[in-house]
C-alpha cells in the first residue's frame, strides 16, 4: 500500500511527500525494486540527478529494462545534458505502445536541444537514423525541420513540414 500511496503522490506532483513515504520500502529485498524505481522518479522531479540516476540503478539491477524504465533513464540523461544518450535509451521505446508518445516527445527536445547546442550534424545524424526505422514519424519529422531551421535552411524545413501536414490525417488513423 505504501508504493501505491508513494506513486499517487508522484502523480500530484508531490515528490518530496512520496519520497518520505517509499523511503522504508529502499531496504527491504522485497520491496527494493519498484520502491527505487519511484525513488528515482521523485528524485528526478525534485532536480536530484545523481540521486535519482543511483535509484534507476537499484531498480534495474535484476535486468529488468521495461518501457517506463527506458523512458525514466532517457529523461534521467536528458536532464543530465546527454542529449545522445537519452536518444539511444528512446529509439528503443519507439515501438512500446505505451510509452510511445512520451518517447517521441523527449526525443524531440533532445534532438532540439542537442542542435540548439551547437551540435546540429549529430542531431541530423541521429534523427536520420531514427527515421530508418520511422520513416513518416511526425514527430521525427518535425525534429528535422528544427534542424533545418536551425542552419537557415528555412525552404528545406518548410518542405518538411509540408510532409508532415500531409502525414497527420494518416497519423491519425
Amino acid at each position: 500500500i505504501s508504493a501505491l500511496e508513494a506513486q499517487a503522490l508522484l502523480n500530484q506532483n508531490k515528490p518530496a511527500e512520496a519520497m518520505a513515504i517509499i523511503t522504508p520500502l529502499l531496504d527491504d529485498p522485497r520491496t527494493s525494486s519498484a520502491a527505487s524505481l519511484i525513488a528515482a522518479v521523485a528524485e528526478l522531479r525534485q532536480g536530484h540527478l545523481d540521486e535519482a540516476s543511483e535509484r534507476l540503478k537499484v531498480a534495474t539491477a535484476g535486468g529488468n529494462a521495461s518501457g517506463q524504465i527506458n523512458l525514466l533513464k532517457a529523461e534521467l540523461e536528458a536532464a543530465q545534458g546527454e542529449y545522445d544518450s537519452a536518444i539511444s535509451s528512446l529509439a528503443a521505446t519507439m515501438d512500446i505502445s505505451a510509452v510511445r508518445d512520451r518517447a517521441r516527445a523527449s526525443i524531440l527536445r533532445s534532438l532540439v536541444q542537442m542542435a540548439k547546442n551547437g551540435e546540429v550534424e549529430k542531431a541530423e545524424q541521429r534523427v536520420d537514423e531514427l527515421l530508418e526505422q520511422h520513416p513518416n514519424d511526425p514527430i521525427l519529422l518535425i525534429a528535422r525541420a528544427e534542424t533545418q531551421f536551425l542552419q537557415g535552411r528555412f525552404e528545406q524545413g518548410m518542405g518538411i513540414l509540408e510532409q508532415v501536414d500531409r502525414l497527420l490525417p494518416q497519423a491519425a488513423t
